[in-house]
């Protein structure tokens, strides 16, 4: 079993240094968001994993993974956006790393205060919850009324199919609201 995983990574090797070799081992990557199924998007955000980003879950990974892998972000960026909770996070983790920086050069003890602030400001978001990705699954299922394939839906199919179904429950619940005090006056 040794003698054949070295030769495989041997292979591997020899193969990633030649056009024709890369061409054949990254024929089997992920190209876009729209065809990567959400199972291996999933699995890579939540382990760092970028064997996922092969379609058989086998290869080498190399910097130009971790380069394919910042594109396949920036698809999703350019697709569905950042969120503005998060984007005022990355402010306030911007803002926090400048003021350190300037303190440091500075030596000016009045932006101690300042990261003080900045640093509350941080901890006022409070932990990440974390969701397990087969509860959402579960949900949505649930929602949709038929068993879903992460290995089958994609990346974009299914975030849409999580920005709708927000949308949809939203708009229910305000129309629950707006029933129930509307009706309290009659």
């Amino acid at each position: 079993m040794k003698l054949k995983h070295y030769l495989s990574n041997f292979f591997g090797r020899l193969l990633s240094k030649t056009k024709v070799g890369r061409r054949l081992i990254d024929s089997n990557l992920w190209y876009s968001i729209e065809e990567m199924h959400i199972y291996a998007w999933n699995k890579i955000t939540a382990t760092g994993d970028l064997k996922y980003l092969f379609r058989n879950e086998k290869g080498f990974i190399a910097q130009r993974h971790k380069d394919h892998w910042i594109g396949l972000w920036q698809q999703y960026i350019n697709e569905f956006g950042i969120d503005p909770e998060f984007a005022e996070k990355i402010r306030i983790m911007r803002r926090l790393s400048e003021l350190n920086y300037q303190y440091i050069i500075t030596g000016d003890r009045f932006l101690l205060n300042l990261i003080e602030i900045a640093e509350l400001d941080l901890k006022s978001w409070g932990p990440q919850v974390e969701i397990k990705f087969f509860d959402v699954l579960d949900h949505v299922e649930k929602y949709k009324g038929y068993q879903i394939d992460p290995k089958q839906i994609s990346v974009v199919r299914w975030i849409y199919t999580l920005k709708n179904m927000t949308k949809r429950i939203e708009r229910e619940s305000a129309q629950i609201k707006g029933n129930r005090y509307g009706n309290q006056g009659q």
